[in-house]
Formats: C-alpha cells, sequence, structure tokens
C-alpha cells in the first residue's frame, strides 16, 4: 500500500519533468531535516564563503571525471526569496517571480598546480540550479577532469551577495555528472511514458486539459511537488505522514476531484485523496536524499483504461487552498502504468 502513496521506484522512472530541481546519482544521506548543511558524501569540494566580492582560493581535491561547480545555501529564508537571491528558476512557468535580481555572480577557473585547465562565468549557466529542501543550490559552471588529478579553484565573486550569509553559504564541487546541465542534455527527448503533464496551481478553481492520447492499457494519475521547503513540513502539507519524522502537526493542504473524459463521457472518477483514512496507505518509510532533502514527493491519485488511440482530457476542481506549496511546482500528470503497477488500491 505505501507503494500506491509515494513509490520510490515509479518516481525516479517517471522523472522527466524534474525541471533543474534534481540530480541524478546523488547517494542516500541518513542526516534528519532540520540539521545544517552539512559536507555530503557526493562533494569533492565543500569550501565556506562570504559571498562578498573578491577572490577565494580553494584547497585542493579530486574529481572522478567531471565536476559541477556550484553555491549552496541552507533554506533558512522563504524558499520564494532565497531562490531569486540565488537566481535560480525551474524554467518559465516559475511561480517565483523575482523583482530583484539574483546576488550570485562569479567567474572561475580550475587549476591543475598552477595551469587552468577550464574556466568559465555564473552567466554561462543560466538560472541553472536546484533544492533539496533543506538547502539551494546554484550552479556556476562545470569541467570535465582527470582521474586521480588534484585541482583547485580561483572564483571571483563580482557582486556582494553578503546578504546571504545568514544562509550559510559554501562553495561545492559535485563529483557527479549532473544529467541536468546542458552539455550532458543536448540529444535529451521527452519521456515516452509521460502522455500528459502541467503545472497545476493549489488555489481553488477549476481545470480541464485539452485532450490527449493515452495508453492502451491503463494509464496512471500522478501528483507531485518539487523538494523546495523543509521535508518536515512538506510532506505533511502534501498529505504524507514519513515514519521517521514526528507526526505531522499541519494538516495537508492538497484537496481536489478529478474527472476523465473521453468521447463525449466521464469514463474515471476521484479525488486526490483515494486513500482516505487508511493511515499505512500514507505513510512513506523510503529514506531522505542527500543532506536530509528530497527532490520531490509523488503519490498516485488514481487510474483509467485506456484503448489505442483513444483520446482523453482530465477536469479538476481544487477545493483546498494550497498555494503555500505553489512554490514547491506542483504537477499532475498522466503516465502510462505497466503490470505489475506500483498504483494499488
Amino acid at each position: 500500500m505505501i507503494g500506491a502513496i509515494y513509490s520510490l521506484s515509479m518516481m525516479i522512472q517517471r522523472a522527466a519533468v524534474h525541471a533543474f530541481c534534481s540530480l541524478v546519482g546523488l547517494a542516500f544521506w541518513s542526516a534528519q531535516p532540520d540539521a545544517g548543511l552539512a559536507e555530503c558524501d557526493n562533494d569533492a569540494l565543500h569550501f565556506p564563503i562570504s559571498l562578498k566580492p573578491g577572490q577565494v582560493k580553494t584547497p585542493e581535491f579530486t574529481v572522478s571525471g567531471a565536476g559541477a561547480i556550484e553555491i549552496t545555501a541552507r533554506n533558512v529564508l522563504p524558499a520564494a526569496d532565497l531562490s531569486c537571491m540565488m537566481g535560480i528558476s525551474e524554467g518559465p512557468q516559475d511561480p517565483v517571480d523575482c523583482d530583484k535580481d539574483p546576488l550570485v555572480e562569479a567567474s572561475w577557473k580550475v587549476l591543475r598546480g598552477s595551469n587552468v585547465v577550464a574556466h568559465g562565468s555564473s552567466r554561462d549557466m543560466g538560472k541553472r540550479g536546484y533544492c533539496f529542501g533543506s538547502f539551494f543550490a546554484k550552479y556556476i559552471g562545470v569541467f570535465k577532469a582527470g582521474k586521480h588529478e588534484k585541482y583547485s579553484l580561483e572564483v571571483d565573486f563580482t557582486k556582494d551577495g553578503s546578504a546571504l550569509a545568514v544562509a550559510d553559504p559554501h562553495l561545492t564541487v559535485l563529483d557527479i555528472l549532473p544529467s541536468d546541465l546542458p552539455q550532458f542534455t543536448s540529444n535529451a527527448k521527452p519521456d515516452p511514458d509521460i502522455l500528459y503533464t502541467t503545472y497545476l496551481p493549489l488555489t481553488p478553481g477549476h481545470f480541464r486539459s485539452p485532450e490527449f492520447e493515452g495508453h492502451k492499457h491503463l494509464n496512471v494519475i500522478s501528483f507531485k511537488v518539487l523538494g523546495r521547503l523543509l521535508p518536515a513540513n512538506e510532506f505533511c502539507l502534501f498529505g504524507v505522514q514519513v515514519i521517521d519524522l514526528p507526526k505531522c502537526a499541519v494538516d495537508s493542504v492538497v484537496e481536489f476531484e478529478w474527472k476523465v473524459w473521453s468521447e463525449g463521457k466521464i469514463v474515471a472518477t476521484g479525488t486526490s485523496n483515494p486513500n482516505e483514512g487508511d493511515n499505512e496507505g500514507r505513510k512513506y518509510g523510503g529514506p531522505l536524499r542527500h543532506c536530509g532533502g528530497t527532490p520531490i514527493i509523488d503519490r498516485d491519485v488514481g487510474f483509467f483504461e485506456g484503448r489505442k488511440g483513444q483520446r482523453f482530457s482530465i477536469e479538476l476542481d481544487v477545493k483546498k487552498d494550497g498555494s503555500e506549496l505553489n512554490i514547491a511546482y506542483p504537477t499532475l500528470s498522466v503516465v502510462k502504468g505497466y503490470p505489475p503497477s506500483a498504483f494499488a488500491m
């Protein structure tokens, strides 16, 4: 039953629309959600900085083939403010409307000994970044490296970002090959398992999708949010009780009814809480990832059957004001279901 509400394996399988708020290959981490921004298993470098204008030079580090250079900050400010100050977004539909310029601006050099082997600027990365609830990160560069070689970083900060000092900023090098950076997504293709997806703001009202072609067998309706708030609070607002976290002190703000239409008829109905009253079904027992955060919270809310070439549209009535979750980019999707499905009523 746990898989019906929060299936980690299916979450990973369907994660084509993570925007810039998740990284592939991050190690699981057992830190508590309210822990400080500790050094993580996959960090080649984790160096404290002030973000004041000027040059910073780091100690030596090694990476196994490629590294992502980023600025991290603890999520101790309102998520919308921190996202704007860091200069990251989830794309053109990001609900965050920044009225200020970002504070993170820098040029960088990677050195092997005294030789510069790579260089770039935070401007090259645009608004790319991600968040894991417990911290936000802004990419400023990516470079390729040789195995077992020692490197250091020289970073020139050209803007005063000291207003972020309260968030414990660090200069970090991830010893991974980030899948969400442009160098590695030039041949990216849409996930064929996703039949329809849309940003769904959680403000009371009515929504109906355009028509889309369904799967000839099981079609699963999935709802998710990105990990943009502190996990202990966001899971509860989303309606999931994490086994290893204190009992939720706030109620879920996710409440909607849905209908699926095809050929002028309603073919399926349901709600955002198909297992309402089933406490076991609403518990999540998996580990939180990477320094106590989580990339997304995902749960299935229903399913319907289809035949080859059949077209559908989905209609929703949002009953509750859940706008405090809009910063987490709530997304409704219809995906192909394959037996054995993670969804079980």
